[in-house]
C-alpha cells in the first residue's frame, strides 16, 4: 500500500487542476473549447454557441451523479478533460442542497459555521474524485474587485482582483488548484492570461502556478490554449539531458549519470 519508490515529476496536464477566472464574456469558455475532447459540466448556458460535449448541471445531485459516472462509466474515457462552468453557481447549488436536506431556510441557520463546514467537506470530496479521474480538471469563475484586507483585518487601500467566490468557497477551490490564472484585457486591448501574481501599491492580482522555481511559468501569455500548453510544456516537460559527461571529470561524470 505504501509507495516503494518516488514518482517522476508529472509532465502532463492531466495530472493538474486549473482554476480560471475573469470578467464575463471575455472568452474563458471559448479558450477551453480548444482542449481536445473536453466535457463541460455547465451550470450556466455558456456553451450554446460552441460545438462541445456538455452536460447541464441544475442541482448538486446532477453534479455528484456526473462525477460518479465519469469515474465508473466506460464511455467516460472519451473525455480527456472536464470543466466546471461556473463554480460560483455550483457552490450555490451545494448550499441550497444542504439547506433542503437540513430543513433550513438559510445556510447560517444551523449554527455557527455548521453549514459552511458541511459544504467545504462535501466539495472537497468531489474535487478529490475529479482529481482521481486522470484528466485535466478546470474550474471556471467570474472576477471580482474588492478592497484588500491584511492578516489583521485592516484594509490596505489596494484593490484586490480575484474570483467572485465567497471566502469559504475560495479557500476550497484555490487551495486545491495547481494553477490559478486570470483572463483579462491587456493595455493593448488584447485578450490575455495572467499566470503569476501582480502586486503594486494600488492593485493585487491573485494568481499563481506550481512548478520548478528554475523554470517558472511566464507572467502573461495570449488567451489561447495552445500558448498555455506550450508554456506548461516548457516549464513542466522533461528537462533536456545536458551533455555533461564529455566535459566533466570521471568523478563528476559518475555523479551526473548515477
Amino acid at each position: 500500500f505504501l509507495p516503494k519508490r518516488k514518482h517522476k515529476p508529472r509532465t502532463s496536464l492531466k495530472h493538474y487542476l486549473v482554476f480560471l477566472y475573469g470578467p464575463p464574456k471575455i472568452g474563458k469558455t471559448t479558450f477551453l473549447s480548444k482542449v481536445p475532447d473536453i466535457l463541460y459540466l455547465a451550470t450556466e448556458p455558456g456553451t450554446a454557441a460552441l460545438e462541445v460535449y456538455d452536460l447541464t448541471i441544475a442541482s448538486w445531485q446532477d453534479f455528484t451523479d456526473a462525477v460518479d459516472e465519469l469515474g465508473a462509466a466506460d464511455e467516460a474515457s472519451r473525455y480527456k478533460a472536464v470543466a466546471v462552468d461556473t463554480v460560483g453557481i455550483l457552490w450555490d447549488l451545494l448550499l441550497a442542497d444542504i439547506c433542503k436536506r437540513k430543513g433550513w431556510d438559510d445556510i447560517n441557520e444551523g449554527g455557527y459555521g455548521e453549514g459552511y463546514t458541511l459544504a467545504k467537506r462535501e466539495m472537497n470530496v468531489q474535487i478529490s474524485k475529479l482529481r482521481a479521474l486522470n484528466k485535466l480538471i478546470v474550474f471556471i469563475a467570474h472576477e471580482r474587485r474588492e478592497v484588500e484586507v491584511d492578516d489583521h483585518g485592516r484594509k490596505t487601500g489596494a484593490t484586490m482582483i480575484t474570483c467572485d467566490l465567497p471566502g469559504s468557497a475560495r479557500k476550497v477551490f484555490l487551495g486545491q488548484s495547481d494553477f490559478v490564472i486570470r483572463a483579462f484585457l491587456n493595455e493593448a486591448g488584447e485578450r490575455s492570461l495572467q499566470l503569476q501574481p501582480v502586486r503594486t501599491s494600488d492593485e493585487y492580482v491573485e494568481c499563481g502556478c506550481r512548478g520548478d522555481i528554475s523554470r517558472p511559468m511566464p507572467a502573461t501569455i495570449p488567451l489561447d490554449f495552445k500558448d498555455f500548453h506550450r508554456a506548461f510544456t516548457k516549464s513542466f516537460g522533461e528537462k533536456k539531458k545536458r551533455n555533461a559527461t564529455k566535459k566533466a571529470s570521471p568523478e563528476q561524470a559518475q555523479e551526473v549519470t548515477a
